[in-house]
């Protein structure tokens, strides 16, 4: 809407040469002048009239930033349309300095939720190309990617599916038995779990006291009751133990405290022992320590119950997230997000006018993507985890949610 129909014009699509923009761009009129394309006509952009210059040569170069970025003079804001609407802003610039690419590394790709077609579906963004993954009238949630990014499981339905990237295979996993159907308890979805390896999903039938944890190989076979009681699980990296919650009561008092238990659901082990609510359990990458949060902070504590540390005392900080080198944690007051180390050094990375749910690294520690509730809408965020290049992802009239960053393909 910048540009006017003018005389002589030629019309061309801006294409990057790293990135496939053609489908995504309007077509824009420039008059024809040598090999600029040159344009006149002024843009507001902060109370002050810019002309724009745009070569048709491929040494521009587009940069992503959000609406709150300084832009500089010699550069012109345009907005990206695609199926989700204004997707974020651009900057066509013929020079390298100005705000950078707020936005995953090339290969890693951010998959989430979008109602912006009626329904709650998923779709996945790569290299500034977003598409939909799922078209069905129920409400998808929960999205967690397999190790090696090859497929992403999510919950739909009451049950839980997993999908190819590229949307063409989607498999639901099977029904749970009948005495865990017919409890009288509702069925809910709860993110699946992939191990390490990728060869098992950990998944969850909840009822009123807790869930039954199941682990399933991730053809579809093999599936196995772990344990009747027990949320929020999290995999060892060997694969050989998991970490949950498990929730007791003591009269009127209800108690969650963080277990660890072999694989096949034996030796269960309080490492806590408490009487307060903890939540969000998070084993480390390199299975030295497990996170988890408590209303006084967030604690760190080896595998075996010792070594009970502190790092947070913040009330109600929550949602803590290991990166995947295991040297921070990701964790959120509510309307913040926060790294810390194990040192207990902490920094504010991101602060919003609004309360955060999810929080997730991407693999290569470089990205955080979050999601929250923002003036009644669910957002979802991507910004670097040293605190620059906030970004917030889809349409701001739909509710974005469940962030869930893609692993690179295997070597």
């Amino acid at each position: 809407r910048a540009f006017k129909k003018a005389p002589a014009v030629e019309r061309w699509r801006y294409a990057d040469p790293k990135h496939s923009l053609t489908s995504a761009l309007r077509d824009v009129s420039f008059p024809t002048r040598n090999q600029d394309r040159r344009r006149s006509d002024p843009i507001l952009q902060g109370g002050e009239k810019k002309t724009i210059n745009v070569k048709k040569s491929h040494d521009c170069q587009r940069r992503w930033v959000s609406a709150e970025d300084s832009v500089p003079s010699h550069t012109a804001l345009v907005r990206v349309f695609t199926s989700l609407g204004v997707l974020a802003f651009g900057v066509l610039s013929c020079e390298s300095t100005g705000p950078v690419e707020p936005r995953l590394p090339d290969g890693l790709g951010l998959a989430f939720v979008s109602d912006h077609d009626g329904t709650p579906d998923i779709y996945l963004m790569v290299d500034g190309i977003t598409r939909r993954l799922t078209n069905t009238a129920a409400t998808e949630a929960h999205l967690v990617w397999s190790p090696d990014g090859g497929g992403l499981a999510f919950g739909a339905g009451g049950r839980v599916w997993t999908i190819t990237p590229d949307g063409s295979e989607a498999t639901a996993l099977p029904d749970p038995p009948a005495t865990e159907a017919t409890t009288g308890f509702p069925t809910r979805d709860h993110p699946a779990q992939w191990s390490p390896s990728g060869s098992k999903l950990l998944y969850l039938r909840g009822h009123f006291e807790g869930g039954w944890l199941r682990a399933i190989n991730a053809g579809g076979t093999g599936d196995v009751l772990i344990t009747e009681d027990g949320v929020e699980p999290s995999w060892s990296p060997d694969e050989a133990r998991i970490a949950l919650l498990i929730l007791n009561r003591f009269g009127n008092t209800w108690i969650q405290d963080v277990f660890v238990m072999n694989a096949d659901g034996t030796a269960p082990t309080n490492l806590t022992n408490s009487f307060d609510l903890e939540d969000y359990p998070s084993w480390s990458p390199d299975g030295a320590t497990i996170a988890f949060s408590k209303p006084s902070g967030i604690y760190i504590v080896d595998p075996e119950g010792s070594g009970l540390t502190r790092l947070i005392s913040t009330p109600g900080a929550a949602l803590p997230e290991w990166s995947a080198d295991s040297r921070s944690i990701a964790w959120s007051s509510g309307t913040d997000v926060n790294v810390v180390d194990l040192a207990g050094v902490n920094r504010q990375v991101a602060r919003i006018d609004g309360s955060i749910t999810e929080i997730i690294w991407s693999p290569t520690t470089d990205r955080i993507a979050f999601s929250a509730q923002i003036g009644g809408r669910q957002a979802v965020f991507v910004v670097k985890s040293d605190g620059s290049e906030l970004m917030r992802i889809g349409n701001p009239q739909f509710d974005q949610h469940s962030p869930a960053c893609q692993p690179p393909p295997s070597p």
